[in-house]
Formats: structure tokens, C-alpha cells, sequence
């Protein structure tokens, strides 16, 4: 697709080129905007429900905190 929008170009005069590149341009932009919009969004609601639940993720204790018996304990039942 992206050879024969190109081949389609070449045969626009330069005015018309530069006005094609320009507006391929703008959208290259518009998507960036989208993509950080989203990536915003995410981020504004992760930090939202932390600041609702602070102790959200409180039960979770650090693997480096558990001992060598509580993580057998915790597997023996898991299928290696």
C-alpha cells in the first residue's frame, strides 16, 4: 500500500507533494496525541484508585519476605 501511495505522489507536482507530506505529517501527529491521550488516561486512573485505596495492595507481601517453608507450602500443589 505504501508503494503505491508513493508511485500515486510522484505524480502530484511539488506543490501538491508538499501539501500531501504536510498532511501526513498531521496525522503522524494527531496519532501521537491519541496514543499519549491513552497512555494519560491509564496512568490518571491507576493513580486515582491508588489514591481512593491506599491500602489497596497491602496483602501482598514481597517474595523476599516470605520464608523457604510458606513458598512450599504455597506450591505444593502447583503442577511444574
Amino acid at each position: 500500500m505504501a508503494e503505491a501511495i508513493a508511485q500515486l505522489c510522484a505524480t502530484l507536482d511539488a506543490t501538491a507533494q508538499q501539501e500531501v507530506y504536510d498532511f501526513v505529517m498531521f496525522l503522524v501527529a494527531k496519532q501521537g496525541e491519541k496514543k499519549k491521550s491513552v497512555q494519560a488516561s491509564v496512568s490518571a486512573r491507576i493513580n486515582a484508585f491508588l489514591t481512593e485505596n491506599p491500602t489497596a495492595f497491602d496483602e501482598f507481601v514481597p517474595v523476599q519476605e516470605t520464608g523457604l517453608e510458606s513458598i512450599r507450602e504455597l506450591t505444593k500443589n502447583d503442577a511444574w
